[in-house]
């Protein structure tokens, strides 16, 4: 599963069209269609009732959905978690000396 696949169901679920999502998301309905295929296939169950015009969730598609808006919150924090230490290793400054006569001078400077 990936992310991707959360971000189409979660889509499809909000919008209630494959038509809608595939214009929303720049991509082509079949292959919108494909990917939540794919999804129902790794979960086991129908998400999605499509016998009416609109596409309406099913009671295990709404319990899907809790936990997949769950995954794509905790992805987005992991992500900033990573920036943020990324963003910390950068703003370190690392200062060496290259002898003993620079003990007395570089605290001076520094200071």
């Amino acid at each position: 599963m990936e992310l991707r696949h959360l971000r189409y169901f979660i889509t499809v679920a909000q919008q209630q069209s494959f038509t809608k999502v595939a214009e929303k998301l720049f991509t082509a309905q079949p292959s919108l269609s494909q990917q939540i295929k794919d999804l129902k296939q790794e979960v086991g169950v129908n998400l999605f009732d499509r016998s009416s015009r609109k596409v309406k969730l099913t009671d295990e598609g709404r319990a899907f959905q809790v936990y997949a808006e769950k995954a794509l919150e905790n992805a987005k924090l992991a992500v900033a978690a990573a920036r943020q230490v990324a963003q910390q290793k950068n703003n370190q400054i690392h200062i060496g000396f290259l002898n003993v006569a620079e003990i007395k001078v570089m605290p001076q400077i520094l200071a």
